[in-house]
């Protein structure tokens, strides 16, 4: 594998148009430092740490280090300890009396006994003469009580001591190759793909360690076509920023969706609330606030070579299981009806099962397959027409009683499903974090569409990843009926150690970990990454 470069992503442009050239290795300038409030613990700790810097510096001479704010440091940490123990007592009496005894005793004892390190610590350097031999000898005990201090005050909030809130301090996209893509096809808009593609991992970085992450591409659409205008556009309004701000900067980044693109900005989104859950210790259903635990799932097919391997799918599917099927025709008319009688006959009916025409017809054609899949009992009636043709669609839905779903690929943000529904061109609206830039927009699509009564029935991701991002907002919203998943598995999962799976009732389950909780297989990325852009 070819040793992975780090280039700007400005630069991708030009490695892609001349591969052999190796990029330059160019590291973005430092972020502006902030400087600390005057007279605090944190303002003499930020000025201690600064001098021991100096004094451990390997470069050139060592200038003399001021041993007063050192003195300064440790009598702050001894005074802020002292607090602390008392909040930690009460706190544990508390958790003791209403939650478990044995857990509350763990922790008081534990944080106690962090905290009486730190004051003995302390105070045994506070009774030395200063000097700056005094100095070196506690500069390694010092660094230790950082990491206590930090690790006894610091939990999982996002503001810090003196106002200051966490910050985005790194934004990475490391590019992987997925490889031994099966030969698919999902209708006119797809074409015909195999072989290999790039993913991209976005890495979000705190300055308190944090990390969020979010799959950038697809087995079709590679991440390289996405991600210049992600590094260039996304990654300067979101560095130095706090990560919970992400109504704020979503609201940044959709001002600039002329430059970037929507599955930027969903990359993005996504990976700003994987790094909001795992700061909270919640699962991102959980912040958005669960509304269930498990959700039908349904096979959605690709374009498949006769009628009969789409009958005899649907039934394996039925067999195993599974909730519903989903047709993707060959997008010819007289195919496509005769596709359709062949999966009812193979499935019987009361099986659910659902047509998805990928925008294949004009209004005609449209309303005579409509007809046919309305006969049949389907279930809905998926994007027969072109995604901005939304005269003919209010035309078509007031022709037929099959539920249209459409708005997928609706030109615009969620606000331009408005006419959608004020014109009565659809029974049910559609998107996914990809399509529509993210887990904000998505859910606000979602409750637009609740508060008129109308199903919004969440559509493949394109990535393992974008698809757990899905199945949070599926969670925590009533009008979404279904988890799709579409089919060969081969096109459409890569990256994860544990994807989602199907359970014997034909249900998908909340995922239980803070953020996504997915298990990214880091290792595999690793092995398969061609270039990691800064």
């Amino acid at each position: 594998m070819q040793k992975a470069r780090a280039v700007r992503g400005q630069d991708l442009c030009c490695l892609m148009s001349n591969p052999a050239e190796k990029p330059e290795v160019v590291q973005l300038p430092a972020e502006p430092q902030v400087a600390a409030p005057a007279n605090t613990r944190r303002a003499a700790a930020q000025r201690v740490r600064e001098a021991r810097d100096r004094l451990t510096s390997t470069s050139g001479t060592r200038p003399a280090f001021d041993t007063e704010l050192l003195r300064q440091y440790a009598q702050t940490r001894v005074s802020a300890s002292y607090v602390v123990m008392l909040l930690v007592v009460a706190t544990g009496v508390l958790f003791g009396i209403w939650m478990q005894p044995v857990s509350a005793a763990a922790w008081t004892v534990g944080m106690l006994c962090v905290h009486a390190a730190i004051i003995r610590n302390c105070s045994r350097f506070l009774a030395e003469k200063p000097s700056l031999a005094a100095t070196r000898k506690w500069r390694t005990r010092f660094v230790v009580l950082d990491l206590l201090y930090g690790l006894a005050g610091r939990g999982s909030r996002s503001a810090r001591p003196g106002g200051r809130s966490m910050k985005i301090h790194d934004v990475t996209l490391t590019l992987f190759a997925w490889a031994n893509i099966p030969p698919t096809t999902y209708g006119r808009h797809t074409g015909r793909f195999e072989g290999s593609s790039d993913l991209g991992l976005l890495t979000l970085r705190t300055d308190e360690g944090h990390e969020g992450h979010a799959f950038l591409g697809s087995a079709q659409r590679s991440a390289t076509m996405d991600a210049p205008s992600l590094l260039r556009f996304l990654k300067p309004l979101v560095l130095g920023q706090d990560p919970l701000d992400r109504e704020r900067l979503w609201q940044a980044m959709w001002q600039r969706s002329r430059a970037t693109t929507l599955r930027a900005i969903g990359a993005m989104d996504v990976a700003l609330w994987d790094l909001g859950g795992k700061i909270a210790g919640l699962p991102i259903h959980r912040l958005l606030g669960s509304y269930r635990d498990r959700v039908p799932a349904y096979a959605s097919s690709a374009v498949l070579p006769s009628k009969e391997a789409y009958a005899e799918e649907a039934a394996r599917f039925k067999a195993a299981g599974w909730s519903a099927y989903k047709i993707h025709p060959p997008t010819d008319p007289a195919t496509d009806i005769k596709v359709c009688e062949a999966v009812r006959r193979a499935v019987g009916d009361d099986y659910t099962i659902m047509l998805d025409s990928t925008w294949a017809y004009q209004y005609p054609e449209a309303l005579r397959v409509g007809k046919v899949a309305e006969a049949l009992g389907f279930y809905w009636y998926e994007d027969p027409l072109a995604d901005d043709d939304l005269y003919n669609y209010v035309k078509l839905k007031q022709q037929l009683s099959i539920p249209i779903l459409a708005t997928e690929y609706a030109p615009g943000g969620f606000t331009a499903l408005a006419p959608w529904i004020t014109y009565q061109a659809t029974d049910y609206l559609r998107g996914d974090v990809a399509v529509k830039g993210g887990i904000t927009p998505l859910v606000k699509s979602a409750h637009l569409a609740e508060g008129f009564h109308m199903n919004f029935e969440i559509h493949h991701g394109g990535n393992s990843l974008n698809n757990v991002a899905n199945i949070h907002v599926i969670m925590a919203i009533r009008n979404c009926e279904f988890f799709e998943v579409l089919l060969p598995a081969g096109a459409q999962k890569y990256g994860l150690v544990q994807d989602i799976e199907v359970d014997a009732q034909g249900l998908v389950h909340a995922p239980s970990g803070p953020g996504l909780g997915a298990a990214i297989d880091f290792e595999l990325i690793q092995r398969q990454t061609t270039t990691v852009l800064t």
